[in-house]
């Protein structure tokens, strides 16, 4: 479970909002491939604003996926190269060949909130 809060007087572009992370490969011995998105990594996708549910996503990785696979392949590769991932799904990625152990990586939320065009005030949306 990871949880974000917002908060301040400000506006939020959601066109902006990106969800970042560091895969550590904590084993030296044996590589971490990769065959899909960073998005895979959550089931479960909840957006909740001032205690009220807005958005609930159960398989989040599925949908998530879905929603990529029916984008044009220059969107998809767009992503991957803000996000640091493989473009080509149908390749895998290997996190701990040639010494590095860690990766960075990074998707967009899959969310209808965040996917419109309206700044959002933060200070309604605690």
């Amino acid at each position: 479970m990871i949880k974000l809060k917002l908060n301040g007087s400000d506006w939020l572009d959601p066109s902006t909002v990106k969800l970042m992370f560091t895969l550590n490969n904590k084993d030296a011995t044996n590589d971490l491939t990769l065959l899909d998105g960073p998005h895979s990594f959550f089931r479960r996708y909840r957006l909740i604003c001032g205690g009220q549910i807005v958005e609930d996503i159960d398989d989040y990785n599925r949908v998530h996926q879905l929603m990529t696979v029916l984008t044009s392949s220059e969107v998809r590769k767009n992503d991957a190269i803000e996000g640091s991932t493989p473009w080509d799904y149908g390749t895998a990625e290997v996190v701990g060949s040639g010494g590095t152990h860690k990766r960075k990586l990074g998707f967009k939320l899959l969310s209808g909130l965040l996917n419109q065009g309206k700044y959002l005030p933060i200070r309604y949306c605690p």
